[in-house]
Order: structure tokens, then sequence, then C-alpha cells
């Protein structure tokens, strides 16, 4: 006869963790293991074994960091989404900005939060997302239905085709989620000349901010998009 303590575990809903910080796992963990219905049954810090891991585990939910050192965030929510259409997937990220909950939530996420939430929005989430619903905040939905709304940033064929390898090779990182510093240190040149890249990547694409270019950039990458009409 099973004792209650393992009814109850079986109704938990299994949670896995990918996150390259220790530290948010095992926060996760201490979070979840003094809450009911939920049940972290692994995690990992390396990316690169992650998805074997959580096919092995078969949680209901996963909750990542849409950037993962090794591995493209989002081109691994779209994997695990493709090969485990049930999983449930909850995006926990560093990045407020809208751009990356849009990528994010079109791979294939059933919620996308932020690291300087408090803990109770990740509860409602996961809360949500269990219940087949998805989850973002009032503010970013709005801010992604205005996204949506525009048409303006997109730029086309020829002018992609004027920038220069150097110049597609800064475009296509920073589609990756990389800043400008971090980006210097790959390529190994100056923050000052990947600035001046920048620069000019927006002029020759007729963008006016750096999270304009962002936008695109990550848009471009992740959506594996060639023609204009793919930005819209």
């Amino acid at each position: 006869m099973k004792s209650m303590k393992s009814v109850v575990a079986a109704n938990h809903k299994r949670i896995f963790v990918v996150d390259d910080h220790p530290v948010v796992c095992e926060g996760l963990m201490l979070l979840f293991g003094r809450q009911s219905g939920f049940n972290v049954c692994g995690y990992t810090t390396n990316s690169e074994e992650a998805f074997s891991k959580i096919l092995n585990e078969q949680p209901d939910i996963v909750i990542v960091d849409i950037i993962l050192k090794g591995t493209n965030g989002v081109e691994f929510v779209q994997q695990l989404k493709t090969s485990m259409p049930a999983l449930r997937i909850l995006v926990f990220s560093s990045h407020e900005e809208t751009l990356y909950a849009e990528c994010a939530i079109r791979a294939g996420a059933d919620g996308y939060i932020t690291k300087f939430d408090n803990t109770n929005v990740i509860l409602d989430a996961l809360q949500r997302i269990v219940n087949d619903g998805m989850y973002l905040s009032s503010k970013m939905a709005s801010e992604l239905l205005g996204n949506m709304r525009n048409r303006n940033m997109k730029p086309d064929v020829s002018a992609l085709s004027r920038l220069t390898d150097r110049e597609l090779e800064v475009f296509r990182l920073l589609g990756e989620g990389l800043k400008p510093g971090l980006i210097a240190q790959r390529l190994n040149l100056s923050p000052k000349t990947i600035e001046a890249h920048r620069a000019n990547i927006k002029k020759k694409l007729h963008v006016k901010s750096a999270t304009d270019l962002a936008r695109i950039a990550i848009r471009f990458v992740h959506h594996n998009l060639h023609t204009p009409s793919h930005f819209i």
C-alpha cells in the first residue's frame, strides 16, 4: 500500500530547471520544496546535456533561461517543444526586453518571466501554464501587441546585402543575444570597433535605436529569415 507521502508526491507536477547559474537552480529547488503541487525532479547548469536529461526525466514543466552558454536558448526551446509537444515551458530570464519574450513564445514557450519578478509571479506563472494557459506580465503582453502592429522594423534584402562580412558577423551575434562587450571578446576586437560596426549597421538598415537593431537581429537569426516579408 502506498504511503500518503508517495500519493501526494505522485500528484505533484514535476519540474526540471535549466540555468547556467547553480545558485538559481538551487534557489528554485528551495522555493518549490516549500510549495505543494510542485516537485523539482532535476536540474542542470550544462545546457549541452540538458536535452538528454529532460528526455530521461520526462518532467511536466521545464524552467529555462533564454540565454545559455554553449547553445541557443530559443532553438533549445523549439527543440524541446518539437520532441515533447505536451511539455510545458516557462522561460525564466534576466532579460526584460520584449524581443526575447517574443522569440521565446514564437519558439513554443508557454510563459516568460524575469529574474526580477517576485516568487508569487513565478508560482502564478506555473499555475497558469499547468492549466494549459500562457503567462506574460500585462506590461509585456501590451508591448508585444504593440510590436506586432509595428510594420516598420524590417530590413530589406538589398539593405542586408550592403553589410560587410564583419558587419554581418556582428549582426548575427547581436541576434544571438550577445552584448557589444561580449561580441568584442568573441571576435577579438575592441569594444570601440564593435560600436563602430553597430553604428554602420544601424545606418545601412535605417534603424534608429540599438534596441530596434537587436530586435531585428534576433528575429533574423532565430527564425532563419531571408526575405523582408518574414519580418512582419
